[in-house]
């Protein structure tokens, strides 16, 4: 297991659960039939495990997760293991998508998100990195922050 600057901030309690490979405490799965990956929510700590399939694209979010470190539009990374899995934090608010689809949002929150999201593409790109997979359900806004958050990182 590989581990980021961010993994040392973790309670330990939750350290111990990667340090000792007891990764027992996790929830039912979040509904990913068909994607490249299963995805877990840690009890209690706001954190995902991603395990990766054979269909996944092995280390493509685990590099650009890497790459985008410190853009405040993406979760943070704690730990990885090559072609297995990564703990990332679970993104706060609701699908973007969703929000439009029930015409949950307002216009100025629109305009909000926008923006946001061009100062992470600008962020992003001066990284090296292009989101050529850009979908609204990638997108996560948290009303109450007023924050926008990206997931599913189709940034090469």
């Amino acid at each position: 297991m590989i581990k980021t600057k961010h993994f040392f901030n973790l309670p330990t309690s939750v350290q111990s659960i990667f340090n000792n490979g007891y990764i027992t405490e996790l929830n039912p799965k979040i509904d990913t039939t068909g994607n490249r990956s299963i995805v877990y929510e840690l009890y209690n700590f706001n954190l995902i495990f991603k395990q990766l399939t054979d269909k996944s694209r092995r280390d493509s979010d685990i590099g650009a997760l890497l790459d985008l470190d410190g853009i405040n539009y993406f979760p943070r990374l704690y730990c990885y293991k090559e072609e297995d899995y990564l703990v990332m934090d679970k993104v706060s608010g609701e699908r973007l998508s969703k929000l439009l689809e029930h015409k949950n949002i307002s216009n100025k929150d629109l305009c909000l998100i926008k923006c946001q999201y061009l100062d992470a593409v600008n962020q992003a790109l001066h990284r090296n990195r292009y989101d050529w997979d850009m979908k609204l359900d990638h997108f996560y806004w948290d009303k109450e922050k007023k924050h926008l958050m990206l997931i599913d990182f189709g940034f090469i």
